[in-house]
């Protein structure tokens, strides 16, 4: 399958087992990694969840050893001044979905999975949800 990105809420989700989308991002993580050619996350994402790890087990060296172990399996996008700059002279209302979005489109990435589509309406990528993507697999399976 193709090059997917995953939004920083697909990875908080899959973390959070009282998640109510818990189930479905920990499906679309296990399908990225083991069906798509790659799995890519942003600095930005790991940025936000390893912040969530912290405040989470109030350990930065517990919340940076479980950062290192889950992204492991993850490609990692790039970002950089012109990729910074480009967010913030979007039409993205969230900086934060900017970036990842241009760390995104800048790696030429293929899908964005999110389960915010609407935050993403100016994509010049694919954007699906969780449930989209696990659906495509069901109907690929072979």
């Amino acid at each position: 399958m193709r090059n997917v990105f995953l939004d920083a809420n697909i990875i908080i989700d899959w973390l959070v087992s009282k998640s109510s989308n818990h189930e479905i991002c920990k499906k679309t993580v296990d399908i990225s990694l083991n069906k798509s050619r790659n799995t890519f996350v942003s600095p930005t994402t790991i940025a936000i969840t390893s912040y969530f790890l912290y405040k989470h087990y109030k350990s930065e060296t517990k919340a940076k050893k479980i950062a290192q172990e889950i992204y492991e399996p993850f490609c990692i996008t790039t970002e950089n001044q012109e990729i910074v700059k480009e967010a913030l002279n979007s039409k993205f209302t969230d900086l934060e979905d900017a970036i990842q979005y241009h760390s995104a489109f800048y790696s030429k990435l293929d899908v964005i999975i999110t389960q915010n589509q609407h935050d993403f309406t100016h994509s010049k990528i694919a954007v699906i949800s969780p449930q989209e993507f696990c659906e495509f697999y069901k109907l690929a399976a072979f």
